[in-house]
């Protein structure tokens, strides 16, 4: 009888095992399909949301000039700023970065006060297109529909405005020279023309001409007799 007792016990301690190990092979089996579902959930996610690539530029008082080029109308290409005060707004600046081809850039107006004075900076965020030598001053709102409308719409910057200069011992000279040259620029085509026919007409009038009613021939038998008088 003993012998009987631990037989059946040894058994059914098996069918406990056997139990359990089919119960651990059903838990983790489940337990992997739901990380299965949970990862192909994440890829989705992943896939529904697109890829930002940020090409905001960040300017500082020394950058600035250089970088940009805007006083000069060098060839750095269009550029619309964000001169912040304070948190600039770079979940917006970073969508409009995509729909330009203008370089969007940041400003921090707290820890380059040149450039704040230099746009009258005070205590809001401002945003000035930059475009030849000339800016254009956007106050709509701060939303990448209306910013990127802006940027491709010639006719809503209306007119340009002169980029302040910043501050220094040839700032009156600059503007001076850039103000002779804006003249130049849009005269230049009405005016070329006429200096051109002053010029011909001075070049004509020291330039010597036959008189088309004096007669060669008699020229030359002036030139003989005079020859003829010598020889005598």
């Amino acid at each position: 009888q003993p012998r009987r007792a631990m037989v059946a016990a040894a058994r059914v301690l098996v069918l406990m095992l056997a139990a359990s190990t089919v119960y651990a092979d059903d838990v983790m089996a489940e337990m992997r399909e739901e990380a299965a579902a949970a990862a192909a959930a994440d890829e989705e996610d992943v896939d529904d949301e697109p890829a930002v690539t940020s090409k905001v530029v960040a300017l500082t008082d020394l950058s600035f000039e250089p970088t940009t080029s805007v006083n000069t109308g060098a060839p750095r290409g269009d550029w619309f700023i964000a001169f912040c005060p304070g948190a600039c707004p770079t979940e917006v600046l970073d969508a409009v970065s995509l729909t330009t081809e203008a370089t969007v850039a940041t400003v921090d107006a707290e820890e380059n006060l040149a450039l704040a004075q230099r746009f009258s900076v005070v205590d809001e965020t401002i945003f000035r297109f930059f475009s030849g030598r000339f800016m254009y001053v956007y106050d709509g709102d701060a939303t990448v529909d209306a910013i990127a409308a802006f940027l491709n719409d010639d006719e809503e910057r209306g007119d340009g405005i002169k980029v302040p200069r910043k501050d220094g011992p040839l700032k009156n000279v600059h503007e001076a020279l850039g103000n002779f040259f804006d003249v130049v620029d849009h005269r230049i085509l009405t005016t070329g023309l006429g200096f051109l026919s002053v010029l011909l007409i001075v070049i004509g009038a020291f330039t010597p001409h036959d008189d088309p009613k004096k007669d060669p021939a008699a020229d030359s038998e002036t030139s003989d007799d005079d020859d003829k008088q010598k020889a005598d």
